[in-house]
């Protein structure tokens, strides 16, 4: 705990914290559930994956400041967030080359159109 924070401020965090974490996921397994085979499935389906596992590890960091094993925990916590920060990203990037490559086809497709006279 940091020296100077009070105790009363640290517990309304955690439970803002908290709340924000059901409301991420809540949204995470509704795209989850919503998806239909397309373009933009992978990514999407990456990103919700890698938030569902990122919440998972945020809860077992909050843990690790309650329970007697809490160093084991933190550290158990920090490689979950690795693995749903490393999925976000691939997410992320999927949608990326998606998005850049039909904006790279339409603009190919302006450019060879001739012009109607």
């Amino acid at each position: 705990m940091v020296a100077g924070a009070s105790n009363e401020v640290t517990l309304v965090l955690e439970l803002l914290m908290g709340f924000l974490l059901v409301v991420l996921l809540f949204y995470a397994v509704n795209i989850l559930r919503a998806f239909r085979k397309g373009m933009l499935e992978r990514g999407w389906k990456l990103l919700s994956q890698g938030i569902i596992i990122l919440v998972v590890g945020e809860v077992l960091l909050g843990f690790s400041n309650y329970y007697p094993v809490g160093g084991y925990l933190y550290q158990l916590g920090l490689a979950v967030d690795m693995v749903g920060v490393f999925c976000a990203i691939l997410g992320f990037r999927s949608q990326y080359i998606i998005w850049s490559t039909g904006f790279e086809k339409q603009q190919k497709e302006t450019l060879s159109e001739k012009p109607v006279l």
